[in-house]
């Protein structure tokens, strides 16, 4: 029964009945008040949204929204009937999508956190600060910092400020990577809290040095996916994982 499920469960559940019904809610990035107008409209699958003429007007959702919509739904179509990984790239814009992306650096890192947002009511826990660099021969190298308590995790983020604040005086021009702002929106968050590396966090945040992958993925491409999240996007680029990982 539905009430005795765990949220892991209940969501499995809603996906299943989603798929079941082809529901719009299959659509990447489609929101709740557009999936209402596209059903009243006389469209309620992915698949008729997917096929819709092009000519087709819907009350309240302007045509360049649609289109996108259309696109999006036709390319997971096709992966449902083919499977085949397909994508569109996007007209070039500045400041959006690839034009975010700034020259490479060997010092740039790639961070990603993980947290428990459950550790205590209201308030969780970043217990993982993992980054991936490239050492002085060029080769990518992982290193971490675990924050199992209270303590670590104020001790964690100093240690990483202070790491990256090193990195970037032998690198001027590196850029620490993320993908979604989960990690930005968490180092404000802990300083915040912590009322330290004030000092250290703004001049991050003022040098324009986090990127924001997941925003640059969004805006330059459109891709054959339910989701971007990484777990689905790293299908592109031949990504392997060593460990069968549902999810942070």
């Amino acid at each position: 029964p539905v009430e005795h499920c765990s949220l892991c469960e209940f969501l499995a559940l809603c996906r299943e009945r989603w798929e079941e019904d082809d529901h719009l809610s299959l659509v990447a990035a489609i929101r709740r008040t557009q999936v209402d107008r596209l059903v009243a409209a006389g469209i309620p699958t992915l698949e008729a949204l997917a096929t819709v003429a092009t000519e087709t007007k819907v009350p309240k959702l302007r045509a360049e929204t649609l289109a996108k919509l259309r696109e999006q739904a036709g390319l997971q179509l096709h992966r449902r009937r083919t499977g085949e990984l397909k994508h569109v790239l996007l007209p070039l814009e500045p400041e959006r999508g690839f034009a975010l992306l700034p020259e490479p650096s060997p010092g740039d890192i790639w961070l990603d956190f993980e947290g428990d947002p459950w550790y205590e009511p209201g308030r969780g826990l970043e217990y993982l600060f993992g980054w991936v660099y490239l050492d002085d021969g060029g080769m990518p190298r992982y290193d971490c910092i675990w924050g199992r308590h209270r303590e670590e995790e104020k001790a964690g983020f100093e240690r990483l400020l202070d790491l990256i604040a090193e990195r970037r005086r032998r690198f001027h021009d590196m850029h620490v990577y993320h993908y979604a702002p989960y990690e930005r929106t968490a180092l404000g968050r802990l300083m915040g809290e912590r009322g330290t590396r004030e000092e250290e966090l703004d001049d991050l945040l003022r040098g324009e040095v986090l990127v924001d992958l997941y925003r640059v993925v969004r805006q330059a491409l459109r891709l054959s996916l339910a989701s971007y999240s990484i777990k689905e996007v790293e299908a592109f680029y031949a990504f392997e994982r060593a460990e069968d990982v549902g999810g942070g």
